[in-house]
Parts: structure tokens; C-alpha cells; sequence
């Protein structure tokens, strides 16, 4: 019989070694282990939630590397979440009611659990938009936005250069536009 790992066993776990590292538990109940983000990965983060607060979207709303529960026993940390209204929160995790986006900047830790199991837990979830974010050689990056069709999933999306995005106004992009 195997137990799923609970948020207190994961923060014990990811103290006990050495530097800092992020942690979700996948909806089977499995602890995934991460290092800390990157400064490339850091600084697109930024930038996205800075374009996002200029935009007018409230800072209370846009929020990095916060606690969601997604399918199952599924807890993820997205590297950026922005919701309608500010969350409330379910127990240490935001409430998943008024979200709106989840970013992931891919890493090449992450990158295929960003583009397989997190697309179809946020989907099952109900969330709006789900956008992807490559770092490209240049110092660019390609954002690739999902929208969630009737049957959650999400439809082939939009791609964009994060250059280019950042000089868009971001409600036109929560709302399906720009």
C-alpha cells in the first residue's frame, strides 16, 4: 500500500537538502523535487508579471510560484498565476475558483512535465489559459498562450515572441483578444 506524500512531508523533504529547492506533489501523490528557478527564468517571470500589473491587473491577483491544487491529490507551484479576483485561500494554497492563467517557463528539468501532465491537470481544473514560455538563444523567448475549449482541453494556441508581448495590453490577452 502506498501513502501519497502530504505538504508537510514535502516541506521536511525539499529542507532536508542541501540549497533551496521548489516542490509539487503530482496528482498520484508522488513528490517532484525541483531546483530553484534561474535567472533567465526569474527575470521572465518578472517581466510577465510587471506587463500584467501595468496592464491594470491588481499585484493581489498576479502571483509567482503560488500553491494551487489541481487533480487528484495534485498540489503544483506554477511559475506565474494570475487570477480575476485576489484568491482566497485554501488552507496554504490559493483557491483555483477566479484563476485565470497559468505561466510555465520551461526549464530543461521541466519542460516535459510542462508540456504533458501540468497541460491536462490545469485543463481538468477548469483553467481559462495556460501559457508555455521558451527562453530562445537570443535573449527572446516564445510564449505559447492555450485556451480551454468546451471539452477542457485546451486548443492549439497562439505563439508569440515575449518582446513582442510585452508591448500588448495584457486584458486584451486575458480575455482571448489582442
Amino acid at each position: 500500500m502506498t501513502t501519497a506524500i502530504t505538504p508537510e512531508a514535502a516541506e521536511r523533504a525539499a529542507a532536508a537538502l542541501p540549497g533551496d529547492h521548489r516542490w509539487e506533489i503530482t496528482p498520484e501523490g508522488n513528490l517532484v523535487l525541483m531546483s530553484p528557478a534561474n535567472a533567465r527564468q526569474a527575470k521572465i517571470v518578472m517581466q510577465l508579471a510587471a506587463w500584467f500589473v501595468r496592464g491594470g491587473i491588481d499585484p493581489v491577483c498576479v502571483l509567482s510560484e503560488v500553491g494551487i491544487h489541481t487533480i487528484a491529490e495534485g498540489l503544483r507551484g506554477p511559475d506565474l498565476a494570475v487570477f480575476n479576483a485576489e484568491p482566497e485561500q485554501d488552507g496554504p494554497w490559493a483557491s483555483t475558483d477566479e484563476l485565470a492563467v497559468v505561466i510555465e517557463v520551461f526549464s530543461p528539468s521541466t519542460r516535459r512535465t510542462d508540456e504533458g501532465d501540468k497541460v491536462d491537470e490545469y485543463a481538468r481544473i477548469g483553467c481559462p489559459q495556460y501559457w508555455t514560455v521558451e527562453p530562445l538563444d537570443n535573449g527572446d523567448a516564445l510564449v505559447v498562450v492555450r485556451t480551454l475549449g468546451a471539452d477542457r482541453r485546451y486548443l492549439a494556441g497562439r505563439s508569440v515572441l515575449l518582446s513582442e508581448l510585452l508591448t500588448t495590453d495584457a486584458n486584451g490577452w486575458l480575455t482571448g483578444g489582442a
